[in-house]
């Protein structure tokens, strides 16, 4: 059993918690969420941080048009690339090795945040984190998510809300391995190119290091204490909120 009051020792410094998966199936990260969501639900007050890289998948949010994946779904497949239908907004957007994704499970109630502010700061965290590494990101009317120019994505939004508790979240382009410019239109925005930190800055750059880095910004912009948890340690705590 987890006690909190031994982890935290600073009373005026919001406590949240952050898994780190590793690279997981988007499946089962989605499920968890859903069972963090279940669990605040219920009464669980701690906020989680869910860090994450994907296998190559396809996801098409609640925005998506099937005109924005270019290739039938069979022959994506084929490829070894899972395409999954989820419940967030945003239209079609790509998840593979080398993309750090982020899912925080907040509850704006607790925090007094609006979906805007909530948004603003998501935002505020990406570009800290890419000015941190010598990127600078752009923001552009009528397309989200942030940018390296008028046509490079480098990272993506998306989210869902529910019981006023966020889920889903936002991903940031540091070292892919593939881009499938062929396959899908990002966001359903014509011309628009994925690219990431490597190949902006033209040299490799460490996912670890992008993690560190995001972390230290999500602690500054929202103003938590981010501790470790494992997944054992979360599924104990989530057993005593009906799971």
């Amino acid at each position: 059993m987890i006690r909190w009051e031994h982890i935290y020792t600073n009373p005026h410094i919001t406590p949240m918690l952050y898994l780190d998966l590793g690279l997981t199936d988007y499946q089962i990260a989605w499920e968890l969420q859903k069972r963090i969501v279940q669990s605040k639900t219920r009464g669980l007050t701690q906020d989680f941080l869910i860090l994450v890289e994907h296998p190559p998948t396809i996801t098409l949010g609640l925005r998506a048009k099937r005109a924005d994946v270019i290739l039938p779904v069979s022959q994506i497949t084929e490829r070894g690339i899972t395409v999954v239908e989820v419940d967030r907004g945003g239209g079609v957007t790509y998840h593979g090795p080398g993309q750090l994704v982020c899912y925080p499970l907040m509850d704006l109630r607790a925090l007094q945040l609006s979906v805007r502010d909530y948004v603003r700061k998501l935002e505020s965290v990406i570009e800290g984190s890419l000015v941190s590494l010598g990127v600078q990101p752009m923001k552009f009317h009528g397309k989200p998510g942030i940018w390296a120019d008028s046509e490079r994505k480098i990272a993506s939004i998306g989210i869902r809300i529910l019981s006023r508790i966020t889920y889903h979240g936002f991903s940031i382009n540091v070292d892919l391995k593939h881009i499938p410019e062929e396959l899908i239109v990002p966001c359903g925005i014509p011309h628009t190119v994925m690219t990431d930190l490597r190949r902006l800055k033209g040299k490799h750059v460490d996912i670890d290091s992008m993690r560190s880095i995001l972390l230290e910004h999500f602690g500054r912009v929202f103003g938590v204490h981010l501790e470790p948890i494992t997944l054992e340690q979360f599924k104990d705590l989530a057993a005593n909120h009906g799971q």
